[in-house]
């Protein structure tokens, strides 16, 4: 990173205390960074919901994450001294996307050990279980976007395909549904308010990208739903949006102050690359490890406009789904959530063995003069094509595809 730092704004769970805080802003200090403020991370997603939809009144913000489930009821008053105030917090630190995990691997082994007769061992076993953990969750995340997949189970010396449909999935996760909506009411009773006093419900977190989450919350309080395209990434970007316009304001509730009309800043024309523009790929060295890494599609100082394309292979036998993830970064260094720019999916038709599918994912890159980054990806076999428009991480706003 070149040039100085002059200061970071710095996200918290709403239910941090005031020691809590107090730390944050200390280990900052430690690392030589000036703390603009710090930001409930609730009230972070929630400034980039306004920036999106320019909405007003009462959020309840859901936030499904891999390992943790968050629930905090704020109210949006522009002319108040704070604009974003939390009224209350709930959640389960143990309830997350693993849990819809887990009920599908459980499904998974149950069909696999009626269909051959043999229960897997946890401990014999070990390898072929980690093996298939990855798998159940490109499909898991597949049934988002699709309505059936089909899973390669192989257990020592047995091997099946094991075909489940959205519908079956979301009836295995009916319990988990339910805790979700109870927590979601708890957190309205202790705010004192009835489901037809919240404005808009805004999803946060990767687990919300889920149809039957979505659908849930719908269906229990019958109040609108917000749904950004980067919703993982809500509580970063309402930070950044943020910490790029403050300028020298100091305390917590200017900082919201000094956003609420500020537009985010939009892409410039440069006439090189500043960064590399990289694509997701998995551990040449352990595919099935669930490890991410970037790969360089076009190198820092590339002359724009340009463009670039590659041929990819799919991660697992039979995958039906194959995500494009657009980040930034060096070549073989690890994908983190903040450099990651946007993404595509694209429908793989026919999903086939992987050595059958072999360089099948035709990837284009290009990025024209003003500086706006266009993805593409191409099923070979089907001529299926999907395109998307990015922005690089730098504070810009991605492009509607």
């Amino acid at each position: 990173m070149q040039g100085e730092i002059g200061g970071v704004v710095i996200t918290v769970p709403a239910y941090f205390t005031d020691l809590g805080r107090r730390h944050v802003r200390e280990a900052s200090g430690m690392a030589g960074l000036p703390v603009l403020g710090l930001l409930d991370e609730p009230v972070a997603a929630a400034i980039d919901y306004k920036a999106e939809y320019d909405i007003e009144g009462i959020f309840t913000v859901v936030d499904l994450g891999g390992g943790t489930f968050d629930v905090t009821v704020i109210r949006f008053d522009e002319a108040a001294a704070e604009p974003f105030k939390v009224l209350a917090t709930d959640g389960d630190q143990r309830l997350g996307a693993t849990d819809f995990n887990l009920n599908l691997m459980e499904h998974v082994l149950a069909k696999f050990k009626a269909e051959h007769g043999y229960e897997p061992d946890s401990e014999q076993d070990q390898a072929d279980l980690q093996e298939l953990k990855p798998k159940v969750t490109v499909a898991r995340m597949d049934l988002s976007d699709v309505d059936s997949v089909v899973i390669p189970v192989r257990i020592r010396t047995h091997q099946t395909n094991v075909t489940v449909t959205r519908a079956e999935f979301e009836e295995l996760n009916r319990p988990i549904l339910a805790l979700i909506i109870e927590i979601i009411r708890r957190a309205l009773q202790k705010a004192n308010l009835e489901s037809r006093e919240v404005d808009h419900f805004l999803l946060v977190g990767g687990g919300t990208r889920m149809p039957c989450v979505e659908a849930a919350v719908a269906g229990a309080f019958g109040r609108p739903v917000k749904a950004i395209k980067d919703r993982e990434f809500a509580v970063a970007k309402g930070a950044a949006i943020q910490a790029v316009n403050l300028g020298k304001k100091s305390s917590d509730s200017e900082i919201v102050s000094a956003v609420l009309h500020l537009p985010r800043p939009r892409s410039k024309s440069k006439n090189k690359t500043a960064h590399p523009l990289c694509v997701q790929v998995a551990d040449p060295t352990n595919p099935q490890s669930g490890s991410v890494f970037c790969h360089v599609m076009i190198p820092a100082q590339s002359s724009i406009p340009c463009s670039v394309e590659q041929r990819f292979t799919p991660l697992a036998d039979y995958q039906q789904l194959a995500n494009v993830v657009v980040c930034q970064g060096e070549e073989g260094t690890a994908v983190l959530p903040a450099t990651i720019a946007g993404r595509v999916n694209l429908p793989l038709n026919p999903p086939l063995p992987r050595d059958q599918r072999r360089d099948s994912i035709l990837v284009r890159y290009s990025i024209d003069s003003d500086a706006l980054i266009h993805v593409s990806a191409k099923d070979v076999m089907s001529n299926a094509e999907v395109t998307g428009d990015v922005a690089l991480v730098t504070g810009q706003v991605p492009a509607s595809s």
